[in-house]
């Protein structure tokens, strides 16, 4: 079992900890969880006392720490459906700074990924700046590159974990 550092540091009466979760698939064990879960509320929060923006879309809406290289996708009953996490190479975000699950690296190409995980259930392209996307259903993640599915170079830019149907 690995164990992975979040980012965040949370002070509690003068003392410092820092809010580390276990298994490879922390991040993931948010997902579906109400918005008022203890353990989602401390871990949001050392990312900052309040988002960035929050973003309304028609049926969710996300609290983005544009600083911290995170946003949290909330539907409307204030269930988590979605953590994305973003490199600089995403618009209006910073570097995530924690460890990445299952070996993930921002550093890692198209071509780095799939000779790790194999080829993709679901791939695509997105004319929005020349991303394409993958999806690793089976494993809960989906990843945006910042070059077109022909590109192996490309390199991830964010990174999605979210239940997949």
């Amino acid at each position: 079992m690995k164990t992975i550092s979040i980012l965040g540091f949370i002070s509690l009466l003068g003392f410092t900890f820092t809010f580390t979760l276990k298994d490879e698939d922390n991040i993931s064990r948010f997902l579906n969880r109400k918005k008022k879960d203890k353990e989602l509320k401390q871990f949001m929060h050392s990312f900052g006392a309040a988002p960035d923006k929050v973003y309304k879309s028609t049926d969710s809406y996300y609290e983005e720490y544009h600083r911290k290289g995170i946003s949290f996708n909330f539907d409307y009953d204030n269930k988590l459906v979605a953590i994305f996490l973003y490199s600089n190479l995403s618009e209006d975000y910073k570097n995530y700074e924690g460890k990445l699950p299952y070996g993930l690296s921002f550093d890692l190409t198209r071509k780095d990924v799939e000779e790790r995980f194999g080829s993709p259930e679901y791939n695509g392209e997105s004319d929005y700046k020349n991303t394409s996307w993958v999806i690793y259903r089976s494993k809960g993640f989906g990843l945006t590159y910042n070059g077109l599915e022909s590109d192996s170079v490309a390199r991830i830019s964010e990174i999605a974990f979210q239940l997949y149907q």
